[in-house]
């Protein structure tokens, strides 16, 4: 510990920069002084403390530190004193911290020559440091590229092999990209599906020739349900019209069939009977339309007899002739 004898007014400005330095303070018995005070800021209790004894084991004093604030003042017979123990490193690391800050101007004196070295040092370490962060991002740009490109590849693979998978050979005069509706109210006025839609189209899958066709009467099934029942609160009956569409049948064995969902006229062959939604049914039954208004489209009726009326009116208008229509009620 050294002790240095200046007043204030040669003090080092340092403008309002908070500057962690260790202040040593020993205070003797008689004095019974363990409090750290300043011209600054008043520190408090030391953050370790040790009693000094003597050579033959007397009681003399006590000696601690405590971090922070800038200096500790104290006056003796009307000589001011200061006892300071700056941590180098601590200090060098924090006026580096504010050397780097912007809107910061901090007067240094006394110590011109450190500064000029460590400030260099900073320099080129943070030159050090810039560089290496734009290694890292033309790294990370490289990597970004590279897996951008390997899913492009795999894309395109995938692609081809899906060509290679599935072959349509000839589609025999249908769109084979229109899919068929999924709910009754998607459909247009004047959306026929013909009994032999989807009919005669040829493929090759896996290597295999197909060809589309119907291996029976071609067939419309409403199928109702319900969770009435079965589920708390639950008070409809839901219809969907099943569409018996073409089976692929393999030319060379009669016997075998595949799906081809692969083919969006053949993806869907479902139809959801809805009806339109009133004000008195969410005034009756607000817990189940609270999220609903007036004028939807909603899955479910009160009774089956709802959906199976929806759904010969829907049969009739927009299946054309040689269907054949039946019910089945799984509740």
């Amino acid at each position: 510990m050294k002790k240095v004898k200046m007043g204030i007014k040669d003090l080092p400005i340092l403008g309002n920069a908070q500057i962690p330095i260790r202040l040593m303070q020993y205070s003797h018995k008689k004095d019974d002084k363990r409090f750290f005070q300043s011209g600054f800021a008043f520190f408090g209790v030391a953050d370790d403390q040790a009693d000094v004894t003597g050579p033959n084991g007397e009681d003399i004093g006590s000696l601690g530190g405590k971090m922070g604030g800038h200096y500790e003042m104290n006056k003796k017979e009307g000589d001011e004193n200061i006892r300071v123990i700056i941590s180098v490193e601590e200090l060098w690391n924090s006026i580096s911290d504010l050397l780097g800050s912007e809107n910061v101007q901090i007067q240094l004196e006394g110590i011109e020559p450190t500064y000029k070295k460590y400030w260099d040092k900073h320099e080129q370490l943070k030159a050090i440091a810039e560089m290496q962060e734009e290694a890292e991002k033309e790294e990370r740009r490289k990597v970004t590229e590279k897996m951008a490109a390997d899913l492009k590849k795999k894309e395109k693979e995938a692609e081809l092999k899906e060509k290679e998978y599935l072959k349509i050979i000839d589609n025999n005069g249908w769109d084979l990209d229109k899919e068929i509706p999924d709910y009754d109210y998607h459909t247009d006025e004047d959306f026929q599906i013909p009994v032999n839609l989807g009919v005669g189209v040829k493929i090759i899958k896996d290597g295999i020739a197909y060809t589309s066709k119907h291996r029976g009467v071609p067939t419309v099934t409403l199928d109702i349900s319900t969770w009435r029942g079965i589920s708390a609160g639950a008070i409809h009956y839901y219809g969907e019209l099943k569409i018996g569409l073409p089976d692929f049948v393999q030319d060379d064995q009669k016997r075998y069939t595949c799906s081809m969902w692969d083919i969006p006229l053949f993806k869907n062959s479902g139809i959801k009977l809805t009806h339109v939604l009133e004000e008195w049914e969410i005034k009756k039954f607000p817990d189940n339309y609270q999220d609903n208004r007036a004028g939807q489209n909603i899955k479910g009726f009160y009774q089956p007899e709802g959906a199976k009326r929806a759904a010969k009116e829907f049969f009739k208008k927009h299946f054309g002739e040689g269907w054949k229509f039946k019910i089945e009620e799984h509740y």
